[in-house]
């Protein structure tokens, strides 16, 4: 019964806010198949606590804030085994045009679907990612754009005009140290410390901008070493070694 009415009427249960529910997701989704209680507690032993968060700086005064407060709580009743929820935070900076963070009520933003005809998908990442520190805000231009494509039809020409390397049997035990030449061996080293590059910029600092720069050097390493070497690449050590190369290429610009 209505208590200002005095008619039936049905109480509205839905009345936290959403704070609240956001504030312990991530227990939820350790355990999504768990339905007599929030969450599974064995569950959460594994999966929790997260070791890396990625968001907007606001969620630093906001989301994790109450984020925090919950997980504590819930720790000193004996929920949950751990007192923080997130080990990590990395804070993104925002994709800016005319001075502002893009956004559709301020009128500022860039259709995507355009560049993506126009420059494709892949072009547009790779300009985006090599702006700068994903930490630190974008000013917006396309004026990058084409030099990504170019880079990208670099690698197609690559790859393309090396396919027959692709063809013959990856035979490493074959191949002895008197097979491949001082250039290949060069070469090589450049591919395992630009593995060494990109892993790290990636796993630990975010940094694709330094990786797509290091994986741009080992192309240029390799449309070198084929001037140098000239009619003497056919020596079956050096086209193993450009195999491999051309196979890290492309699997290093997989994440990316």
């Amino acid at each position: 019964i209505c208590p200002k009415c005095g008619k039936e009427a049905k109480r509205e249960t839905d009345t936290m806010d959403t704070f609240v529910c956001s504030s312990w997701y991530y227990l939820r989704f350790c355990s999504p198949k768990t339905n007599t209680t929030p969450f599974n507690a064995e569950e959460l032993k594994y999966w929790m606590p997260v070791d890396q968060y990625i968001g907007g700086v606001e969620h630093a005064i906001l989301h994790l804030l109450y984020s925090r407060f919950f997980t504590k709580a819930l720790y000193d009743m004996g929920f949950v085994n751990f007192k923080e929820p997130f080990k990590r935070l990395f804070t993104q900076g925002m994709v800016c045009k005319d001075g502002a963070a893009m956004s559709k009520s301020k009128g500022n933003i860039v259709n995507p679907g355009e560049i993506f005809s126009k420059f494709g998908i892949d072009a547009t990442r790779i300009m985006m990612l090599f702006a700068g520190p994903p930490e630190a805000d974008m000013e917006w231009t396309d004026k990058g754009m084409e030099g990504a494509s170019r880079f990208l039809n670099r690698v197609w020409r690559l790859i393309y005009n090396n396919i027959d390397c692709f063809k013959k049997p990856k035979n490493k035990e074959k191949i002895s140290p008197e097979d491949i030449s001082v250039n290949a061996r060069n070469l090589r080293r450049k591919i395992h410390q630009t593995i060494k590059k990109v892993t790290e910029d990636i796993e630990e600092r975010f940094h694709f901008n330094t990786a797509i720069s290091a994986i741009m050097e080992l192309v240029n390493e390799v449309y070198k070493f084929q001037l140098e070497a000239g009619e003497k690449q056919g020596k079956e050590g050096d086209i193993f070694v450009l195999r491999e190369t051309l196979e890290m290429i492309v699997r290093l610009l997989g994440p990316i």
